[in-house]
């Protein structure tokens, strides 16, 4: 996943999703911490996931979650929190 305005390399998608789902949630009138772009790293991952549980009542998380040899979201989440929805087919990304 890339940030927008930054090029794509092969196989990679923009971060739309995450302005997508900011908006909606503001409308609401939610509170929205947002974590930016998390890079494909264990520990990265743990300790983002471990920050926001601390911070917010809820934590949404896009992209990172398809079967290939570096998506560690699924692991993680298993091994310090419960999981509410997986994988929900929302597009674009």
């Amino acid at each position: 996943m890339q940030t927008i305005g930054q090029p794509l390399k092969a196989g990679q998608i923009y971060d739309t999703n995450r302005f997508a789902v900011r908006l909606m949630l503001e409308k609401l009138d939610c509170d929205v911490l947002d974590l930016g772009v998390i890079p494909d790293s264990p520990e990265k991952l743990r300790e983002t996931f471990k920050t926001a549980d601390a911070q917010a009542d809820l934590v949404i998380s896009s992209g990172g979650v398809s079967v290939g040899e570096a998506d560690y979201t699924k692991q993680i989440l298993d091994e310090i929190g419960e999981i509410g929805f997986w994988k929900l087919a929302i597009k674009p990304g």
